[in-house]
C-alpha cells in the first residue's frame, strides 16, 4: 500500500543549509540536450523481476513524483507483497530528463548513515571527490545544498531494517536515529529532489509530518 506522501512545503519553510567551500561538490557538465537522459545508480537494486497490475498503484507514485513534485514519499506494506519490485517499476519508467539523478541504496545490511551518506555524495559528484566531510552535520549540509541545485531522487530500499523489530513503535535501532533527521529534514524542507522509501512499518517522525 501507498501509505504516506508529504508534498513540498510552502517557501516559507524552506531549509537554508550551508557549505564548506571545502566541501562543494565539482559542478557537473550538462549533456547537450538531444543527449538528455535518466541517469540511474542501481548499486545494490536486486535484479528486476516480471512485473503485472498495480497500474493504480504506479499512476499514484507518477503523479506524486512529477506533478506534485512531492518530497517525500513511502511505499509501505508486509514482506513479500512487491514494495521493491514496485519500486523498479517505477524508476525505470520514469521519463527521461524527469531527475538529473536517481540513487538506489539498500539498507538491508543497515549501513550506517554516514557511510550512506558517502555513497550519495560521490555519486553526485560522478565519483570525483578526493575529500569528503568527516562529521555527519557538514555530509547533510553538502547533501543539502546539492540537492537545491539538481533535482535528485534517492530511494531507500528496506527501510525496516534498520528500525527497531518487533516493536512496531516506529523506532530506529540503537545506532541509526540519525536516519530519522534525515527523513525529517527532507520531507520539511522545499527543494526539487524526492526520498523515496519501501518499508514494512512507518518511522514515528514519518507519521508526524503526515
Amino acid at each position: 500500500a501507498l501509505e504516506a506522501r508529504v508534498p513540498p512545503l510552502s517557501a516559507a519553510t524552506r531549509d537554508v543549509v550551508t557549505a564548506s567551500p571545502d566541501h562543494v561538490l565539482p559542478p557537473a557538465s550538462p549533456p547537450p540536450a538531444a543527449l538528455v537522459h535518466l541517469q540511474i545508480d542501481w548499486r545494490d537494486a536486486p535484479v528486476h523481476t516480471a512485473f503485472y497490475g498495480r497500474q493504480k498503484d504506479l499512476s499514484r507514485l507518477r503523479q506524486w513524483l512529477m506533478a506534485d513534485q512531492a518530497a517525500l514519499v513511502t511505499i509501505t506494506g508486509m514482506g513479500g507483497v512487491g514494495k521493491t519490485t514496485l519500486a523498479i517499476e517505477l524508476v525505470e519508467h520514469l521519463p527521461p530528463g524527469s531527475y538529473d539523478l536517481v540513487i538506489w541504496r539498500s539498507l538491508v545490511n543497515a549501513p550506517p548513515l554516514p557511510s550512506l551518506l558517502d555513497t550519495w555524495l560521490q555519486a553526485l559528484a560522478d565519483q570525483r571527490l578526493d575529500r569528503l566531510p568527516e562529521g555527519v552535520d557538514e555530509k547533510l549540509a553538502m547533501l543539502f545544498a546539492e540537492r537545491q541545485r539538481r533535482r535528485c531522487l534517492f530511494v531507500l530500499d528496506n527501510l525496516e531494517s534498520i528500525m527497531q523489530p518487533g516493536t512496531r513503535t516506529g523506532q530506529f535501532r540503537a545506532g541509526y536515529e540519525d536516519y530519522g533527521q534525515l527523513i525529517d529534514r527532507m520531507g520539511r524542507s522545499r527543494h526539487r529532489s524526492c526520498l523515496l522509501l519501501t518499508t514494512r512499518e512507518l518511522p514515528g517522525g514519518l507519521r508526524r509530518l503526515e
